[in-house]
């Protein structure tokens, strides 16, 4: 297989490995972390935080939520990949009886290291949740995590 092919497969595997967690402040207060890889989208990220937030919000039996604070986390970087040398030696000898003569020519080609670089997306949320009755479900900024849920 070829290096193209190696990294698009690599890239396949690690694309939507998103991941997202949860720091509860208090009962009905949590902090929402997502976090992605260097082949995630932002947009991937905040969907799986938004996903987390519903899960979350159901899970402690309440049914909207409402996202208080939110702010990029996301991480920036270089990849260095190294360059390497390769060495090819020729030669010839000449022989005559007892008496041999030879050279010898070596060639080192080297390529240089090359710097890419990635950006890991990431969002840090914090959410207050509610149940039924307690806020107006058609207010703005208002999540229904059932609804969020059913767009998965």
């Amino acid at each position: 297989m070829n290096r193209i092919g190696a990294v698009v497969l690599l890239a396949l595997a690690l694309a939507d490995c998103t991941r997202a967690s949860t720091t509860m402040l208090s009962p009905d207060t949590a902090v929402i972390s997502g976090r992605g890889t260097a082949f995630d989208t932002s947009g991937g990220v905040a969907k799986a935080t938004l996903n987390e937030a519903a899960t979350q919000t159901l899970a402690r039996g309440y049914r909207y939520f409402v996202v208080t604070n939110a702010q990029d986390a996301s991480r920036t970087g270089v990849f260095v990949s190294p360059g390497h040398s390769t060495s090819y030696t020729t030669g010839s000898v000449y022989a005559s009886g007892n008496y041999a003569t030879g050279s010898a020519t070596t060639q080192t080609y080297t390529t240089p290291s090359t710097a890419t670089p990635f950006v890991k997306p990431g969002v840090e949320a914090t959410i207050k949740m509610y149940r039924q009755g307690e806020i107006d479900p058609k207010a703005p900024g208002v999540w229904d995590a059932q609804a969020v849920l059913a767009t998965k």
